[in-house]
């Protein structure tokens, strides 16, 4: 393959690339503590795993979206039910450390 095609394919490739992968750059802050722990792992692509997870938590809150979009409770229904699942939940724990209710 002369050196022109060559030259050909890799631009026609960069150019697929970039018409199919638009993306933009995103600066993410981290403590240096964390950046630490990252540098013990040299070979992840942390962009990657940045990417992922934020891929994974708009899913979730696109469901939250689409489940609660029809409701029809209102902010204090919703405060008043977490309230009381938090008391079950505590009084759940309370009861398997200490084996009693309270």
């Amino acid at each position: 393959m002369e050196y022109a095609t060559k030259f050909i394919n890799v631009i026609t490739f960069i150019h697929v690339i970039y018409e199919v992968v638009d993306m933009v750059s995103l600066t993410l802050s981290v403590s240096s503590d964390l950046k630490a722990k990252m540098d013990n792992f040299p070979e992840l692509n942390w962009s990657e795993v940045a990417r992922s997870a934020i891929e994974k938590k708009i899913v979730l809150l696109q469901k939250l979206e689409e489940f609660t979009s029809e409701s029809e409770a209102t902010d204090k229904d919703i405060m008043s039910l977490s309230k009381k699942v938090k008391s079950g939940i505590a009084r759940r724990l309370a009861v398997k450390r200490h084996g009693r209710s309270g």
